[in-house]
């Protein structure tokens, strides 16, 4: 089973197991990734695989300083701020980031969904923000060559990944 990673080598190899349920830990480009990283494909019935950014991983390509760097000072809500600040660096550092398109562009639509559903919680619903989500869903469909994985884009709305 291959995992899309920016070395483009498969969890397989780096381990040198064919069973990645068990417990690992390896380092690639001096990021961690551990058992709690979860991998999902990057279409349906695929065995490559991609990840979503969670803040625990950002955190390892942005230093707190340059993540403020990112917040709105009119936001007073410090969830709110936060997750704008994962977004905006996010999708402001897609070439510079170096992990798999699918992994960032994922990562770019989930932190755009959590921002967006603390925005309805504090300020209600805007018909902007839900029409910014699909204009963010054209621009995954438009930057990954296998399009958008529906499934996944489900999951990220539930909130299951």
């Amino acid at each position: 089973m291959a995992f899309v990673e920016s070395s483009a080598t498969s969890i397989k190899d780096k381990l040198g197991s064919n069973d990645f349920a068990f417990g690992f830990s390896f380092k690639t480009q001096s990021r961690n990734i551990d058992a709690d990283t979860r991998f999902y494909p990057v279409e349906a019935g695929s065995e490559v695989y991609m990840r979503i950014l969670k803040k625990e991983e950002i955190t390892n390509y942005v230093s707190d300083e340059k993540l403020r760097s990112f917040y709105n000072d009119t936001i007073t809500d410090a969830h709110l701020n936060e997750r704008l600040a994962y977004y905006s660096y996010l999708k402001s550092n897609v070439s510079s980031i170096s992990l798999d398109k699918q992994s960032i562009y994922y990562s770019i639509y989930y932190w755009y969904v959590r921002f967006k559903e603390r925005y309805f919680e504090v300020y209600g619903h805007d018909a902007g923000m839900e029409q910014e989500g699909f204009k963010l869903l054209e621009e995954l469909d438009d930057q990954l060559e296998e399009g958008v994985n529906w499934g996944l884009i489900e999951k990220i709305e539930l909130k299951s990944v």
